[in-house]
C-alpha cells in the first residue's frame, strides 16, 4: 500500500487556505469563509486525493492573525500535532504551503523562531519543503501584483526564501494548485 503524503496549509486570515484545500481535495466538509474571519475550526487532514500517482492529504488551518504573535505559534503547534498523528497512522509529511493574498502586505516580521519552527515542521534543516504561495492574482491588476510579489520577495518573505523556501503563484484553478503540489512532492 502506498504511503500517504501530508501537507500543512497555513497563512494569514483570508489568504484562501480553505478554498485551496477544498478545490484540490473535493472535501465537502471544508468550510470557506467569505470575509477575513476564519471559518476553519479543524486542523486535520482533508480527504486524500491523487497527485502524480501519490495520495496526498492537506491540513487546513485557521488563519494566522498578523496582529498577535502567539497566533502563528498556535497554528504551527496544531499542524505539528496533526503531522505526528498522521505519521503514527503511516503518513509521511511532505511539507508546507504558506498562502498569502498578493493584494495584502506581508507579515510584519519573520523571526528566527519562525524559520526554526517551519524547518521543524518540514522535517528538514532548511526550508526547501516550504512553498510560499501567493493567491488572488485574478483580483489585482497584473502590474500591482508583480510589484507586490517583488516587495514580498525582498521584504517580508526574504528570510524564508534565503533559507530555501520557494515562492509560487496560485491562480485559483485546480490545475494551478495541482502543479504547486506536484513540484513540492518532487522536491521531497
Amino acid at each position: 500500500m502506498q504511503q500517504q503524503r501530508i501537507v500543512g496549509v497555513m497563512g494569514i486570515e483570508g489568504a484562501g487556505k480553505s478554498s485551496l484545500v477544498k478545490l484540490l481535495s473535493d472535501d465537502e466538509s471544508i468550510e470557506i469563509g467569505h470575509d477575513l474571519s476564519s471559518r476553519s475550526t479543524r486542523t486535520c487532514p482533508s480527504l486524500p486525493f491523487e497527485v502524480d500517482g501519490q495520495m496526498v492529504a492537506l491540513v487546513d488551518t485557521y488563519g494566522i492573525d498578523g496582529s498577535r504573535e502567539e497566533s502563528e505559534r498556535l497554528v504551527v503547534k496544531r499542524i505539528e500535532t496533526c503531522f505526528r498523528t498522521a505519521e503514527k497512522e503511516g503518513s509521511q509529511r511532505a511539507g508546507l504551503l504558506w498562502l498569502h493574498d498578493i493584494s495584502r502586505d506581508g507579515p510584519h516580521m519573520i523571526t528566527d523562531d519562525t524559520v526554526k519552527s517551519l524547518a521543524d515542521l518540514c522535517a528538514t534543516p532548511d526550508l526547501h519543503r516550504l512553498r510560499i504561495v501567493t493567491t488572488r492574482w485574478e483580483s489585482v491588476p497584473q502590474v500591482m501584483a508583480l510589484e507586490s510579489e517583488a516587495q514580498l520577495r525582498s521584504g517580508s518573505f526574504k528570510q524564508l526564501l534565503d533559507a530555501g523556501a520557494q515562492m509560487e503563484r496560485h491562480y485559483g484553478t485546480l490545475d494551478s494548485g495541482r502543479q504547486i503540489l506536484s513540484r513540492l512532492l518532487k522536491d521531497n
